[in-house]
């Protein structure tokens, strides 16, 4: 079995600890990205309006919490006005 939940804020000790694992994949699995990037995961998630996007991270773990993998999705609301 395996949840897949949406992390809202890194304020939580248990979205730290995902957070953390999340940022270690991202480190072990893209080189290529600048670590002030990897980073920026949780700054993303919390502070939208200064990155201009909103950034989704679902992570999908075990029922007893280890992550199995993760996702984040980056939006913009878009307002249209049909006058």
């Amino acid at each position: 079995m395996l949840r897949i939940r949406r992390i809202c804020n890194e304020f939580l000790p248990v979205n730290k600890n995902i957070l953390t694992h999340v940022n270690n994949t991202l480190r072990s699995q893209f080189a290529a990205v600048s670590d002030a990037e990897m980073d920026l995961v949780g700054e993303k998630i919390r502070n939208r309006f200064e990155h201009r996007f909103r950034a989704l991270l679902f992570v999908s773990e075990t029922l007893r919490g280890k992550v199995q993998g993760f996702a984040t999705i980056p939006f913009e609301k878009v307002a249209i006005l049909d006058l």
